[in-house]
This record gives structure tokens, sequence and C-alpha cells, in this order.
């Protein structure tokens, strides 16, 4: 039975389904530690690259196991929120920079 699974592709795209909640939950998690904004980057880091993961295992369970699914529209929302962790990742450093220049200032 597992190797049945594995051979048609279906746990690499419940691992997919699971990393996706992961990421959901980091992302809950880095919203709400505003006040910590290392732990902010850190959390954008490893949702980039569950993401990045995610992305992967996607593309490998439809192209070498030719699942029954196609890339369609649900292939975009992974890639928006992947560019979406990058820019909020910059903007969290950015106000990391100017807080600790305005700390210095005073």
């Amino acid at each position: 039975m597992l190797a049945n699974l594995f051979v048609s592709g279906n746990v690499f795209l419940m691992i997919t389904t699971i990393i996706l909640i992961v990421s959901l939950v980091l992302n809950g998690v880095a919203i709400s530690r505003f006040k910590q904004r290392k732990l902010q980057i850190k959390l954008a880091d490893i949702v980039a690259a569950l993401l990045l993961i995610s992305l992967l295992l996607l593309v490998v369970s439809v192209e070498f196991f030719q699942t029954q699914l196609s890339y369609g529209v649900g292939i975009v929302f992974p890639i928006a929120a992947l560019i979406f962790v990058v820019l909020a990742k910059k903007g969290v450093a950015k106000d990391d920079a100017l807080i600790r220049s305005m700390d210095r200032l005073r």
C-alpha cells in the first residue's frame, strides 16, 4: 500500500500540503511577533525555504509521476507567497536598520 502511494506521487502531494500548512502557521507566528524583528527575519527565511521545497515537490509530482494534476492557477499562489515573503523580509530588515540608526542618534 505504501509503495503504491509513493509510486503514484500522492505522497508528494500530501507532503506538499503539510508543508504549505506549516508555512501558513509560521507566517501567522511571524506576523504576531512584530516586536521581535530578528525572529521575523528567521521565520521568513524558513517559510521561503518551505515554499521552495513545496514548489519542487509539486513539480516533481506532476512531471515525473504524471499525477492527475495540472499546474493551472493553483501554482500561482505558492509562487506569489514566496515573492511576498521575500518582500516582507526586506521590509523587516529595513525597519530593523531604521530602528538601529535611531538608537544610535539617542
